[in-house]
């Protein structure tokens, strides 16, 4: 059973940013920055995009697993937490 997330504002804010971050780094390609300049604002990202990825992560532990597991949907619930750490593991 797929549950819906409830990604909070503070999580869109995040993501808002990153948006803008890649807009930024597209431009400063555009301006011939240094590679240097550009693959400092990529680690900049990408710690970005980690820590979202952790914090639905969180979310997902403390309310779909959570839920499942209060509804008695144990294995059903502990299968797709396999296969979301199976694909997180992969961004790594």
């Amino acid at each position: 059973m797929e549950r819906k997330n409830h990604i909070d504002e503070n999580i869109i804010k995040r993501l808002s940013k990153i948006e803008g971050q890649i807009r930024g780094v597209k431009e400063m390609g555009i301006q011939g920055r240094t590679c240097s300049e550009i693959l400092t604002q990529m680690s900049a990202i990408q710690s970005a995009i980690a820590q979202v990825s952790k914090l639905i992560m969180l979310d997902h532990l403390e309310n779909c697993v959570v839920r499942g597991i209060q509804e008695g949907d144990v294995e059903t619930t502990l299968k797709d937490l396999n296969s979301i750490i199976n694909q997180y593991s992969k961004m790594k």
